[in-house]
């Protein structure tokens, strides 16, 4: 049986077959993703079949097989169908790392606890934060921690997902880490444990709530809606969602955010499928339309977060401050093949309330401030209140649009 996951639907908002408005009404858009081929290519199949006969023949490689040479075809057929900005969207992958996006998925991995900016001219991975309740916590490990090997092995040369993958492993497995905290060397042993996520993570600044939403997992809305209740305890003087470096997950759980804070029957979302036909995606219940709300995006800022940013100032609901977004606007599915292997290929284009689609271009925040990725990541190492709004930029320009 194949098993499928939508990467966009929501079972509480109407969907309702709609033309698109505004702009997209009077000039039709094109095609988020444009298939095509240089010239007319006859008897398809049996050329195909006839150049892998040749190939694993004469080129080469010559362990080429009919294995190899299908997975690559696949993978081929898969980026091709991918939106020109990013031909790495529809993909396939094997079940060990099945496991792991649909662990990220549920929000939650097995993992030591932290997470950390990557420095590839030092070879090391400074630690960023530290989750509560971790193993990474329960050791003392603290931000700004420099970790320089793991199991003995030099972080030199190595990639991002390359650290990413040393630190997160399967429950009980043993890390071992080599890092320095000034100028004082360290060396300790954690085993992984199966820890949630933290992908909101609420505070109070300066009388304003301030919840930073990493990615969007199954749990996301849920916590957001606890943070918000927080916040409504302690009369915040208004809410700042912080997308920045958030590059997306479960769309649905944006459209439930997006529930939360929206009147009923509003348009949230457009989707058009292969045949066509808009689908138009409304808010099911009352949410909290008067407190008020800034939005921090930047270039990192994609998918979910930009359906998200999209709902809230297409309503009016937001001010959206930062950088353009990255302008991914399509639906993924993910199906699991007969051979354990998993499939994620778009079935939709996205569209904002104003029937006008991101893809490409991001999404333009109302009010623009520049700041590199790894500058906000570094910002929010800083415990100091003052010191952290000194640093980051576009928090201060947030927190002074909402005290207009």
């Amino acid at each position: 049986m194949r098993h499928a996951i939508f990467l966009v639907m929501a079972i509480f908002l109407a969907a309702t077959t709609a033309p698109i408005l505004s702009v997209a009404q009077q000039k039709p858009t094109p095609p988020v993703i444009d298939v095509a081929i240089p010239a007319p290519f006859p008897e398809a199949k049996a050329t195909f079949d006839e150049a892998v006969d040749i190939l694993k023949r004469e080129s080469y490689n010559a362990g080429l097989n009919d294995e190899i040479a299908y997975f690559s075809a696949l993978k081929g057929i898969l980026r091709q169908i991918s939106p020109a900005n990013n031909k790495e969207i529809s993909t396939i992958w094997p079940p060990e790392t099945d496991k792991l996006v649909r662990s990220n998925i549920a929000g939650r991995i097995g993992s030591i606890g932290i997470r950390f900016l990557h420095d590839p001219n030092q070879g090391t991975a400074v630690v960023s934060d530290v989750m509560p309740g971790t193993p990474a916590e329960r050791l003392g490990m603290k931000t700004k921690d420099v970790i320089e090997a793991i199991d003995g092995v030099s972080l030199r040369g190595k990639s991002t997902n390359e650290i990413a993958d040393m630190i997160q492993r399967p429950v009980g497995t043993l890390v071992s880490l080599d890092f320095q905290r000034g100028k004082k060397k360290m060396s300790a042993a954690i085993a992984c444990e199966e820890i949630k996520i933290d992908d909101v993570r609420g505070e109070m600044i300066d009388g304003f709530g301030l919840l930073r939403l990493r990615y969007f997992s199954e749990s996301t809305a849920d916590d957001f809606a606890r943070a918000m209740a927080e916040f409504k305890e302690t009369k915040a003087r208004g809410v700042i969602i912080d997308l920045r470096n958030n590059s997306g997950g479960l769309f649905q759980n944006a459209l439930q955010i997006a529930d939360q804070l929206l009147k009923k029957d509003a348009i949230a979302l457009y989707t058009v499928g292969r045949d066509g036909s808009p689908q138009r995606y409304m808010t099911g219940s009352d949410g909290d339309v008067k407190t008020p709300l800034a939005v921090l995006v930047n270039r990192e800022s994609g998918s979910a977060s930009e359906i998200l940013a999209a709902a809230l100032r297409g309503n009016k609901r937001a001010v959206i401050v930062g950088e353009r977004t990255i302008g991914k606007a399509t639906v993924e599915k993910m199906v699991k093949l007969k051979n354990g292997y998993t499939m994620k290929f778009t079935t939709a284009a996205l569209y904002g309330p104003d029937g006008v689609t991101w893809q490409n271009t991001g999404i333009a925040p109302d009010r623009e401030v520049a700041m590199e990725p790894t500058e906000v990541a570094a910002a929010f190492m800083e415990e100091n209140p003052s010191v952290r709004t000194a640093k980051d930029k576009q928090l201060a320009a947030a927190m002074a649009e909402l005290k207009r």
